[in-house]
């Protein structure tokens, strides 16, 4: 069977017109690049197949008709979030379902995508990647292995991608609370990396815009949107003085929507210490469905995120764009189901 031949630099280049040394910079993650150049570079690269690292003498399966490099999968994921089993949910999904199609998933951190060689290193045949909001990094990637982007909160990228909907996973709870009788509602979030000038986390930065979109939308004069930038004090702590302030204050909630079940459950545990009947007098739903949800007496109503779910389709989006490289990209949003628990009742 004659080989497929590979896309050049130069033909890259020729494409975007530019000169070859600007189309290696961009490829190499030069930041001296203009970012206009940049972003019509990457684009072209994935669009007309280019790959980098399939060179003479480097084993690599980047592109049909290249030899196969192990049949190995990549997951790159924050090593903070694998200690958490609402991650590894994801992680062993995609397992079971690489194993189930013959393959085999390596699990690696973000330093494996910091240069070509340490990409070359692990001989991948495709690459699943946390979505961190860096989407020139997702097209630098999509460009040099069948890449998808897993646990996108909903919107474009670059590449294919396989999440949920935060829009939808915020009105399934907000819809929850009004017809409950709640008006007073307070929805609350933290947003920690924006404090030291990051990209700030994709999912809380959409359930916050959610919120305030429905709010608006829907005309809910009563209800509040509090965000923090970040927090100098244990969860904890942090927690019980906002409820503190929440119980002192003129609009008094009779339900908080946290932006994550890990605000939920600190709040259940200081309003118990203060005496709060929940939920007769305050109820709380989170986002997530976290394993600590039913480990709380009443246990924390939430939303459901499919994490595994997304794990197994990541996968088979993955081999999918392995066997059709060049088809258009996808973006692939599973449903969120609301767990309703005893953390809920109507206002009294």
């Amino acid at each position: 069977m004659a080989r497929t031949r590979s896309v050049t630099l130069h033909q890259l280049a020729k494409a975007c017109a530019v000169s070859i040394a600007t189309a290696s910079r961009v490829m190499a993650g030069d930041a001296r690049v203009a970012a206009p150049t940049r972003a019509a570079v990457l684009a072209k690269a994935a669009e007309i197949g280019y790959a980098p690292l399939a060179r003479p003498g480097v084993e690599q399966a980047v592109r049909p008709g290249l030899p196969r490099a192990s049949g190995d999968l990549g997951l790159v994921m924050n090593p903070a979030v694998l200690v958490e089993a609402f991650f590894m949910r994801l992680v062993c999904a995609a397992q079971a379902e690489a194993e189930a199609q013959g393959r085999r998933l390596v699990l690696a951190g973000p330093a494996a995508l910091a240069d070509e060689a340490a990409l070359r290193r692990l001989r991948l045949d495709g690459l699943l990647l946390q979505d961190d909001g860096d989407d020139e990094l997702q097209a630098r990637m999509a460009a040099v292995l069948p890449t998808v982007v897993v646990m996108t909160p909903g919107r474009s990228h670059p590449c294919d991608a396989v999440g949920w909907d935060e829009s939808q996973a915020v009105e399934l709870a907000l819809d929850r609370l009004l017809a409950l009788g709640h008006r007073r509602i307070r929805f609350f979030d933290i947003h920690d990396h924006l404090r030291t000038g990051g990209r700030g986390n994709v999912h809380h930065l959409a359930r916050t815009a959610a919120f305030e979109r429905l709010r608006a939308g829907r005309g809910l004069d009563q209800a509040t949107c509090e965000v923090l930038p970040g927090r100098d004090a244990p969860l904890d702590e942090v927690m019980a003085g906002r409820l503190d302030a929440w119980l002192a204050g003129k609009n008094r909630p009779t339900a908080i929507l946290c932006g994550a079940d890990v605000y939920g459950v600190p709040l259940v545990h200081a309003a118990q210490a203060r005496g709060l009947r929940l939920p007769g007098e305050l109820s709380l739903i989170g986002i997530d469905d976290i394993d600590l949800c039913t480990a709380l007496r009443p246990q924390l109503a939430s939303v459901r995120a499919p994490q595994a779910e997304i794990g197994a389709e990541a996968v088979r989006l993955l081999l999918r764009r392995q066997a059709a490289p060049r088809a258009p990209r996808t973006l692939t949003l599973l449903p969120v189901s609301l767990q309703e628990r005893g953390s809920l009742a109507p206002p009294v």
